[in-house]
């Protein structure tokens, strides 16, 4: 008996080392043996983590820290690893532009895992690989023409005006207010209206349905971010152990919505409000024929990434303009002028007028990228121009983050300065130097939207309050290391105060 548990034990031993010796001497060199530089791994997370628990980050952050590192190397990309699995990290902006565009056939699918069978709701438009990806962005393009965002537009409002008015209750109790919380309340009211036809009373009530189960879609515990990094290295793994995206309770949650909501517009017999759910719906009648799965799908993307991605922009935004008074009452002087030419009221014209909004909203994605890093999976093998080849089923990173802070790219990254995005200015830079949206065919599909919905909650805000730093406000943003999303760790507070 003591001999057999003595083998036991010194086989666990013996295969511990020998899978140490293999991960430390073979898989760990792989960018090595490549002649690619590398930053160094740890046993047994790669570059997922620092060792120091202090010094962790949002993975954004981690990645310019590596970018700024191999950059000087002046190659096309460089070498990480995620567990044992070598990963490319862009460095070059040419190189960039050819993965997102001219040799986008080499790099068409995102690489993020999705598990149809097990967990429906997570094959959708940003996960979905080439062919299935394909055919489902025609279908759901006509979505976000000009038409239906003026459309749109009124639903909206609608909400700025509930937002307006829940500021101004909140100013009764409290001059000093959350801003991120407020900001997901509002963004997930508006993708409620315009993407359900819902009325999700988001402002009214900071704990509806709604609201906890956007809460619940980007949490992350440490368990669920571990989870994460296996499922993004090793996905076919992932899908044998059945693992899943969602929880149970939020993929029954979205399936219930979609069916009760077409389940009432079928009955009315009119689907005619030129919502998300409407075209939906009318593709499922086609000759799309989509299946109720694949519509919930849709719509839970449309929800979460527009709700978080706007709320997170609106929150950076008002915090910047808090910071930078003189920004902010330039803002305002516009926003009255251009209003007034259209009695005192916000329609799609007026806000197309806005130029330095859109300048100012620009500057605060540049400094806050929604998405901090854009992911690429080789569908084709492909070789650098420095002859460095990127094999079939190869992960590549490109660092939004890391580019948009880039010194030589924008002279003193961390100064918030809207007139970077004079055109004068954007035409001198490259065009990949300034990706909040992607580039290229994969591209944010709602990006239209996002920014309508982002113009539309500040003029509503702007128009009719100032921000001001509180006591509490930090002069620089720590993010929420756990987030899919640049978001900032422990939300945001600012001192309010109405306009006489």
């Amino acid at each position: 008996m003591l001999s057999a548990i003595m083998i036991l034990v010194l086989s666990i031993i013996l295969a511990s080392v020998v899978g140490y010796m293999y991960v430390t001497q073979w898989a760990f060199k792989f960018w090595q043996r490549q002649h690619i530089p590398f930053i160094v791994p740890k046993f047994p997370l790669g570059n997922a983590q620092t060792t120091n628990p202090s010094m962790r980050m949002h993975s954004a952050v981690l990645f310019a820290t590596f970018y700024a590192q191999l950059k000087t190397s002046n190659v096309s990309f460089g070498g990480i690893y995620l567990f044992t699995r070598p990963i490319a990290l862009a460095l070059n902006l040419d190189f960039v532009r050819d993965v997102l565009t001219r040799d986008f056939r080499h790099f068409s699918d995102r690489g993020i895992f999705y598990n149809e069978q097990d967990d429906p709701l997570s094959a959708n438009l940003f996960t979905l690989t080439r062919d299935k990806w394909n055919l489902l962005r025609a279908k759901l393009t006509p979505t976000f023409t000009t038409g239906r965002m003026k459309e749109m537009t009124l639903l909206v409002l609608k909400v700025a005006n509930e937002l307006q008015f829940s500021l101004k209750e909140s100013l009764m109790v409290s001059s000093t207010v959350e801003m991120k919380d407020l900001m997901a309340r509002f963004t997930t009211d508006v993708i409620g209206n315009c993407a359900f036809g819902i009325e999700c009373n988001s402002l009214r009530d900071p704990q509806s349905t709604f609201r906890e189960m956007g809460r619940r879609i980007f949490q992350s515990n440490k368990r669920s971010r571990l989870q994460q990094l296996f499922m993004t290295a090793f996905p076919s793994m992932a899908k044998f152990l059945h693992m899943k995206v969602f929880e149970s309770d939020i993929t029954s949650f979205f399936q219930d919505v979609v069916e009760e909501t077409m389940r009432q517009r079928d009955l009315e017999g009119s689907n005619d409000r030129n919502d998300f759910m409407d075209l939906l719906m009318k593709l499922r009648d086609s000759n799309a024929s989509l299946t109720v799965n694949e519509i919930a799908a849709q719509a839970l993307l449309f929800f979460s990434a527009g709700f978080e991605t706007s709320s997170g922009t609106l929150t950076f935004c008002l915090y910047e303009l808090a910071l930078n008074k003189d920004i902010q009452m330039r803002v305002r002087e516009e926003i009255q002028a251009i209003s007034s030419k259209y009695d005192n009221k916000i329609t799609y014209d007026a806000l197309s007028e806005m130029k330095y909004l859109d300048r100012v909203i620009n500057e605060t994605l540049r400094k806050y990228p929604p998405l901090g890093s854009l992911f690429r999976r080789v569908t084709e093998t492909y070789k650098s121009p420095e002859g460095a080849k990127l094999t079939r089923d190869m992960n590549l990173i490109i660092p939004i983050y890391a580019i948009h802070h880039d010194p030589d790219i924008y002279e003193d990254p961390e100064t918030f300065n809207p007139d970077r995005f004079e055109p004068e200015e954007v035409r001198q830079r490259h065009r990949c130097s300034f990706l909040p949206f992607g580039d290229g065919p994969r591209n944010c599909i709602g990006l239209r939207f996002g920014l309508l919905q982002t113009k539309i909650g500040l003029v509503a805000l702007l128009s009719r309050f100032v921000f001001e730093a509180s006591s509490t406000t930090p002069r620089s943003i720590r993010f929420a290391r756990k987030s899919f999303t640049l978001t900032p760790d422990g939300g945001l507070w600012l001192n309010v105060r109405e306009l006489v």
